[in-house]
């Protein structure tokens, strides 16, 4: 299983995804390095985050994290923006489950760079669709605020570039003008972009990738202004008219009229001359108009016939000049018939020519088919409108509080954007039965008879939009027929609304009739359907988040224990019920007052040490204990736990915590304190009382006993010298006698010692651990050692007896248990700090299960300790042998002796 896990968790550490494990309060549990190389955190830092603090704050606010489906066991996948450590974001596909101990494991993928190619795929593809790269003209489509310039491939050749060569900004094109028409160019785009022309036309040399100039012919037109009237895109052609120019600069010597014609020789162009009433045609003329070039110039009657009628007037204006003004040239825009009997649109350009008089004398110009410029601006304009639709769509739905809304802006989009002629929601129920939430245009017979019908099951994973251009060329829709045609109802579309790849529902679109499905209208349908699913599953998650807000909320008001946040001076921001319960001061009355004026004042510098601990960072989170000041005039104990509030930024903005009443187990916890101190002031008083009887009998063994023992012996000897006999059998029994008087006199010495030695009272502590060392050694056989200060420690009677009694059991202990064949003893005093240490080779034991027993001598040792105010520690190893150490503060013996009440410590 260990290695399983190592193995697991090598795994999670080397997959590029980040991965991260939190809980629902958002703590992160866990992650591998990918989580941190994704959003710029080392370990330590990702360690103090909570999972908010990886999300922008507004997003988050908008788009709430969802809780519910993972407490059902579901997995969730989820496209949001994660913020780095250096406030930058990324897209990320993020895929969560609850794990069995209640935490969620997130998987996050970065997929910026997918969302960026797919913006730019749909961009590139609105671009390109208006656009015929067939065509002898360059296309060019110009955003005007970023100056990017998106050049077709035929408009790159004609300067000599490959499809593959960069040729994308303003920037570029600007300094490929040449200098002597730079001025011009940009006076004409002046003129356009103020709305004095409804074209820009211009004339002038670019800059070839082969390094020389060439003549083109620009045309393009604004197509998109922004709301304060900047122009914001502009579309339109080029076409190289270097051999134009090189015939004009030829024919300019010799005639003005080839030289007029050759400016505009790509269009139908005319010369009028006013004097004379004839009118000269260029062949693209004839066939830009239908006539027989083989036949006479039709009239001007004839020629007015090609223009539609609603456009003649603008021509009139034209052919009729006025010297008033002086004005020299006219543009505008007009409508022709074409072959195939329909309008096509013209660009109509004529300059005027004037005598010395100011006459005029002269109407030469062009026409310029523009029917497919036009239909591309159209159908630009209808994307255009229709992507501002979806944009306004995103944007509302956004805003939207509740699902009614959301359906109300989804039938909009799909009658007036797309132009379907009715529509309708449906979502499956609790059942798993698709169940109509809005419509409109749709009977209520309508809807009863086909509620509940849908191509596709709940749990359908690729559910496709299925669109039927004939409802009665439709075989799935047999059963329904009658009703749908009763309807009125053509045509229709069952689109799916997906969601993290669940199916929750549908719109249906219906037409009156025959509808033909375009690849645009799909698209649009399918976005409008994403949006709409989104929005709606977004809104199922905010109500369910909502409500379990409500249940946290419930929770927090009905727990016991006070929940309060704080500022980073310590006011109060938050404070839940039991705050009020516990200490009687009323939450409202309580919040903006600081935390101190409720604290006991004999704990305020506490407190306030550890507040600003948390709050410097200095530590992450404090536990203490404080006393506070009820309404009631009563102290209570409280066990306070706090933890440092960080905003978005990393920096502290207070600290959110818990006050748990303790009251309760702080009385307990003082009676269990007193008890303690009076058992041990009564286990000292029957130490002292055991030393007093042990010191009384000793001196009555001793002094009585040992004195007539004494007395006996001497009297035995006085007789053993006068009786002198012969018989062995006398003397032997006198000298048993003397030998066993002998012993009993050594015995008594050796009780007398060790009730109470007499050495301790006269010589010391050092000269006593002597003494009874040798004994020991010559009693045991065990080799000894003693390491002695250099001066005799100043210690109280007492705490010398205790001392020595510790000694005194240790080697004891030795004797009985270790098996050892040597013992070394210190008595060291550094600094005022007395140390007793005992050490034997023997063969030692594990603390752990010694401590676990009933061991009366070591517990009497360490009571014994504890009692002179010591530390008393035992460190020992099977088969290493034991050392006993005891330390103590020489300066402060005398003063527990007295504290104690002259308590005896032995």
């Amino acid at each position: 299983m260990i290695n399983s896990t190592k193995n697991y968790r090598t795994l999670v550490e080397l997959a590029s995804d980040g991965f991260i494990i939190y809980d629902l309060e958002g703590k992160i549990i866990d992650f591998n390095e990918s989580a941190c190389h994704f959003i710029g955190y080392a370990a330590d830092e990702l360690r103090q985050l909570r999972l908010t603090q990886l999300f922008f704050e507004e997003e988050i606010k908008e788009r709430p994290i969802y809780f519910e489906g993972l407490q059902k066991g579901k997995e969730t996948i989820d496209i949001r923006r994660i913020k780095r450590k250096d406030g930058s974001g990324f897209f990320a596909e993020i895929r969560s489950k609850m794990l069995e101990d209640g935490s969620i494991m997130a998987l996050a993928r970065d997929i910026t760079e997918r969302r960026n190619a797919e913006e730019e795929l749909r961009l590139s593809e609105e671009r390109w669709k208006f656009a015929w790269e067939g065509s002898n003209d360059g296309i060019w489509d110009w955003d005007i605020k970023s100056r990017k310039v998106y050049v077709s491939v035929r408009g790159k050749e004609i300067f000599g570039y490959s499809a593959d060569d960069e040729f994308d900004h303003y920037d570029v094109w600007r300094k490929r003008l040449h200098p002597d028409d730079t001025e011009a160019v940009l006076a004409k785009f002046k003129e356009h972009f103020e709305g004095r022309t409804p074209f820009y036309i211009a004339e002038h040399r670019a800059l070839c990738k082969d390094g020389n100039y060439k003549w083109v012919l620009v045309k393009g037109k604004v197509v998109t202004w922004t709301p304060d009237g900047t122009p914001a895109r502009m579309i339109g052609s080029h076409s190289d008219i270097s051999e134009r120019k090189t015939a004009e600069q030829a024919l300019h010597l010799s005639n003005e009229r080839f030289s007029m014609i050759g400016k505009t020789i790509n269009d139908a162009v005319f010369d009028w001359d006013l004097e004379t009433n004839k009118i000269w045609w260029n062949e693209s003329h004839y066939t830009l108009f239908g006539f027989d070039p083989e036949k006479p110039i039709p009239t001007q009657v004839a020629w007015l016939e090609k223009i539609h009628p609603d456009d003649r007037h603008l021509l009139s204006k034209t052919y009729d000049p006025d010297p008033v003004s002086n004005r020299q040239s006219w543009s505008q825009q007009i409508r022709f018939l074409r072959h195939d009997g329909t309008f096509g649109t013209l660009f109509h350009r004529s300059v005027a020519l004037f005598n010395e008089e100011k006459r005029p004398v002269r109407l030469m110009g062009a026409f310029t088919d523009i029917t497919g410029v036009k239909a591309a601006e159209e159908k630009l304009k209808k994307n255009y409108d229709q992507l501002q639709a979806i944009a306004n769509l995103t944007e509302a739905v956004s805003r939207a509080t509740n699902l009614p809304d959301i359906y109300e802006l989804a039938l909009d989009a799909l009658t007036r954007t797309i132009g379907a002629d009715r529509a309708s929601v449906l979502l499956f129920d609790a059942n798993d039965v698709m169940r109509f939430k809005a419509s409109r245009g749709l009977s209520d017979e309508y809807r009863s008879h086909t509620e509940g019908h849908t191509p596709w099951s709940k749990g359908e994973k690729d559910a496709q939009p299925i669109l039927v251009t004939n409802v009665e060329a439709e075989p799935s829709l047999a059963g329904l027929l009658n009703v749908i045609t009763d309807e009125g109802i053509a045509a229709l579309g069952f689109i799916p609304l997906v969601f993290n790849q669940q199916l929750l529902g549908k719109f249906m679109i219906y037409y009156n009739h025959c509808h033909e499905f375009g690849e645009e209208e799909i698209r649009l349908l399918n976005t409008i359907a994403r949006e709409v699913a989104f929005a709606i599953a977004e809104t199922q998650s905010q109500i369910a988040l909502l409500a379990s807000e409500q249940r946290y909320r419930d929770v927090i008001n009905n727990v016991k224990e006070v929940l309060f946040q704080t500022d980073k001076n310590a006011n109060f921001l938050f404070l839940n019920p039991a705050w009020a319960e516990i200490t009687g001061y009323e939450v409202n009355d309580s919040i903006g007052h600081s935390i101190t004026e409720f604290i006991y004042i004999e704990d305020l510098q506490h407190f306030l040490h550890a507040f600003e601990a948390v709050i410097d960072r200095k530590v992450d989170a404090c536990k203490q204990n404080i006393r506070i000041k009820t309404n009631s005039g009563t102290i209570r104990w409280f066990e306070i736990n706090k933890r440092l509030n960080l905003d978005e930024t990393g920096k502290s903005i207070g600290t959110t915590g818990t006050l748990n009443d303790i009251t309760e187990r702080k009385i307990a916890e003082e009676a269990i304190v007193n008890t303690t101190r009076q058992l041990r002031q009564l286990a000292a008083h029957l130490q002292e009382v055991r030393e007093e009887e042990r010191t009384m009998i000793a001196r009555e063994i001793h002094d009585e006993l040992g004195q007539q023992l004494t007395v006996i012996k001497m009297d035995l000897s006085w007789l053993t010298e006068r009786i002198m006999t012969d018989q062995p059998l006398v003397n032997d029994k006198l000298n048993g006698v003397s030998a066993l008087l002998d012993n009993v006199i050594r015995t008594v010495r050796r009780l007398s010692s060790e009730l109470h030695p007499s050495l301790l009272d006269d010589l010391g502590l050092v000269a006593t651990i002597d003494w009874h060392l040798h004994d020991f050694e010559n009693r045991s056989g065990i080799k000894t050692e003693f390491s002695e200060p250099e001066e005799e420690p100043h210690l109280p009677p007492p705490v010398k007896t205790g001392l020595y009694r510790i000694f005194q059991e240790s080697l004891t202990n030795v004797l009985r248990h270790a098996q050892a064949t040597a013992v070394k003893i210190s008595l060291t005093n550094h600094d005022g700090q007395i140390a007793l240490t005992i050490s034997d080779n023997g063969k030692g034991f594990d603390s752990a299960l010694v401590y676990g027993k009933k061991t009366l001598g070591l517990l009497s040792m360490k009571e014994r300790t504890m009692l002179m105010g010591g530390e008393y520690t035992v460190l020992s190893r099977p088969g290493e042998g034991t050392t006993v150490i005891v330390t103590l503060n020489e300066q402060n013996q005398q003063q527990l002796a007295n504290d104690a009440g002259r308590v005896n410590f032995n």
